[in-house]
């Protein structure tokens, strides 16, 4: 039996999607709110800079190059359906969390908003 997308929307209750909805919201707040707090002068200098071409590159060209090397070696012992999830999970780009890790530990904070805000546009157009 095949199972639709529309019928997992039919079945989720209205206590899931307002959990749903609440995620989501949350997790736009978290991004507005780190970006909001980086100067725009460090955000812009970060694409004058290689950094965030490189990050770009390892992004889109050596994680999934990665994750596809790591089903391939595992092969045998790893499901299709986990190689699948492996694969997509290793080509998407990075999220707020990246965001939220820098400021903790006080990283490049507009480096991380410019490679999130950079990788979420370009995924649109290299993910299949």
């Amino acid at each position: 039996q095949k199972l639709r997308c529309d019928e997992l929307d039919s079945s989720a209750s209205a206590t899931d999607k307002a959990l749903e909805y609440v995620a989501k919201v949350l997790t736009f707040l978290l991004v507005a709110g780190f970006a909001a707090t980086v100067d725009h002068r460090y955000f812009y200098n970060n694409f004058k800079s290689r950094s965030v071409y490189v990050g770009i590159c390892c992004q889109f060209l050596v994680m999934p190059a990665l994750g596809f090397l790591s089903v391939a070696i595992f092969n045998n012992s790893l499901p299709p359906l986990y190689a699948v999830i492996l694969i997509t999970v290793t080509a998407c780009p990075g999220g707020a969390y990246s965001n939220w890790f820098c400021s903790v530990f006080n990283g490049d904070l507009a480096l991380s908003v410019a490679m999130t805000s950079a990788s979420s546009i370009l995924a649109s157009i290299m993910l299949p």
